[in-house]
């Protein structure tokens, strides 16, 4: 009674049931019959990557839905998606949409791709998309499109490359800036280190401090340069 375990045994619920259930989920739903097709894909290949489905790009599937039964009637379409890794559900609901048609009347309806349907809670209760075979399915089963979400190495080694250019540029600014700190610091100290000093010395001293404050204007410029 409080074992919470849904793949035990023949499993639980519609997401984990390998048994022959008498009413299906979703069973039920509508009192005619209805014909669906996909019609439109807008940017939905059959690979994709992770960082593909990260991107904020647009990808649907539009469904046409026509009533071909006698009466009319309303239809709860839901959209299943099947596959993934050995531990992913047998199917799990990633959409529905419910439409009124009467004898003979079709309509479209627009399924939105995100990777939120590629993904699965980890053992750390953290979201994340796992690689793999996937199929998306309409109500009773039909398969309506196949899509392989990959992970490819190259893109790992791509990530660090770019953090290693990124250190590596780094370094050179921070000692370029603290050398330029430290010539600024060193000439107002001499400036100010002499209580009296006479016209001539006065003169010879603030010489000395711009020539400090040029070069380490100079060595900022010829850092920017190179960036």
């Amino acid at each position: 009674m409080f074992d919470m375990v849904m793949r035990d045994g023949p499993g639980r619920t519609y997401k984990f049931y390998t048994g022959e259930a008498v009413f299906p989920f979703g069973f039920g739903l509508s009192y005619t019959d209805f014909d669906v097709t996909v019609s439109q894909t807008t940017n939905l290949p059959s690979e994709l990557t992770k960082q593909d489905m990260l991107a904020k790009v647009l990808r649907s599937m539009t469904l046409t839905v026509k009533n071909v039964g006698n009466v009319a009637g309303d239809n709860i379409l839901l959209a299943f998606r099947a596959g993934g890794d050995e531990d992913a559900p047998l199917k799990k609901l990633v959409s529905f949409e419910r439409v009124s048609l009467d004898v003979g009347e079709s309509t479209t309806v627009d399924v939105q791709i995100g990777a939120e349907m590629f993904s699965e809670i980890n053992d750390d209760g953290v979201s994340e998309m796992v690689p793999g075979v996937y199929t998306l399915q309409i109500n009773d089963g039909e398969i309506l499109r196949t899509i392989e979400l990959v992970d490819p190495e190259i893109d790992d080694a791509a990530s660090v490359n770019v953090e290693t250019i990124v250190e590596a540029t780094m370094i050179p600014v921070i000692v370029v800036l603290g050398a330029s700190l430290f010539l600024c610091l060193f000439a107002m100290w001499m400036s100010r280190s002499k209580k009296s000093p006479g016209s001539e010395q006065r003169v010879r001293e603030r010489e000395e401090e711009e020539k400090y404050i040029q070069l380490s204007e100079g060595l900022v410029a010829a850092q920017v340069d190179v960036l």
